[in-house]
């Protein structure tokens, strides 16, 4: 149902904040429990979900910023 509103042309697409909770759940994965910003995103192509269909996706993180090595 959350996906009603998260269709084009009929066919339902993952919304740009799952991207987020994506990031910021492998990145609670790799650096534990501190403090995390997501700072771009890059959508190069919609995720598009069909029915039945599972769909296996790869998350690249780049440490950035203050602490990075």
């Amino acid at each position: 149902p959350w996906l009603g509103d998260h269709r084009v042309q009929g066919v339902a697409i993952v919304p740009a904040t799952a991207y987020i909770e994506m990031a910021l759940a492998a990145g609670a994965e790799i650096f534990g429990d501190v403090p995390l910003a997501v700072a771009r995103i890059e959508n190069l192509k919609p995720i598009i979900l069909h029915d039945e269909t599972e769909r296996e996706l790869q998350v690249t993180l780049i440490e950035d910023g203050e602490g990075a090595s």
